[in-house]
C-alpha cells in the first residue's frame, strides 16, 4: 500500500443520507475538512515521533486511513450541537481505538508503511547485537 491523501469526502461516506442532512443543517463541510486535516497531521506526527520518514504533505499510510476516518468522524460529531443520537458507542469505540493506534505508532510499538512502500520497522528502539554468553545446563555444572 502507499501513502494517500485523506479528505473530508472519505469521512462523509461513513454517514447515511439522513445523518448527512442533519449535519448539513448545523455545520458545513468546512468544519469537517479542518478536523480531517488535523487528524491526518496527528498521524503524520506520530510517524515522525517513531523516528520514521513521512510521505508527501497531507498524506498518510493507506492502511491507517480507516482509523483516521473514525477519529475525524467522532471529533466532528462531538462538534455538532444537539446531535447526540449520531454519537453512538460503536463510533466512540472506533475513535478510542484510533487514538490507541496513534499512541502505539508514536511509541514505536506499531509498524507503519514507509512512503516507498516498505514496512518501517524498529521505531525508536533497535537491537544492535545479540547476547553472546548464553546460559545453558552444560555450563552451569557445579551449581
Amino acid at each position: 500500500m502507499a501513502w494517500i491523501t485523506v479528505t473530508s469526502d472519505d469521512v462523509l461516506v461513513e454517514f447515511n443520507a439522513a445523518e448527512k442532512a442533519a449535519m448539513d443543517a448545523v455545520k458545513g463541510d468546512d468544519a469537517l475538512a479542518s478536523i480531517t486535516a488535523k487528524v491526518v497531521a496527528e498521524f503524520r506526527d506520530a510517524v515522525i515521533a517513531s523516528g520514521h520518514a513521512v510521505g508527501e504533505e497531507g498524506t498518510m499510510p493507506a492502511g491507517l486511513v480507516g482509523h483516521a476516518v473514525a477519529l475525524a468522524r467522532w471529533r466532528f460529531l462531538l462538534s455538532l450541537p444537539r446531535n447526540a443520537a449520531l454519537q453512538t458507542d460503536a463510533r466512540k469505540d472506533a475513535a478510542r481505538r484510533a487514538e490507541t493506534i496513534l499512541d502505539d505508532i508514536a511509541s514505536g510499538k506499531r509498524q507503519v508503511e514507509s512512503p516507498d512502500g516498505a514496512l518501517a520497522t524498529g521505531g525508536a528502539i533497535s537491537v544492535v547485537s545479540e547476547r553472546a554468553n548464553k546460559i545453558t545446563g552444560s555450563n552451569l555444572s557445579g551449581l
